[in-house]
């Protein structure tokens, strides 16, 4: 919420990477169409707390962060199995 009164106020949205200003981007248009649909009534937390529960459209990860959990997660397992 606060990121998306952030983007009403001033018109831009402060996102470290594209996925992330994209993921943003989505959810804000998914909050916008339920919005309308509701005849503009607002639940706004129960709302937007329904919308991040559902499942994303897409992923928001770039290749390289992707290829870092990986590899951060490959040498977690390595540690297990030589405990």
């Amino acid at each position: 919420m606060e990121k998306y009164n952030e983007w009403l106020c001033t018109g831009t949205l402060n996102a470290a990477t594209k996925a992330t200003r994209q993921m943003y981007l989505d959810i804000f248009s998914r909050y916008q169409d339920r919005l309308s649909a509701n005849n503009g009534i607002e639940f706004k937390y129960s709302l937007m707390q329904d919308i991040l529960e559902s499942p994303a459209p897409s992923f928001y990860i770039t290749p390289s962060s992707a290829a870092a959990f990986y590899y951060r997660a490959m040498a977690y397992k390595r540690t297990l199995s030589k405990k």
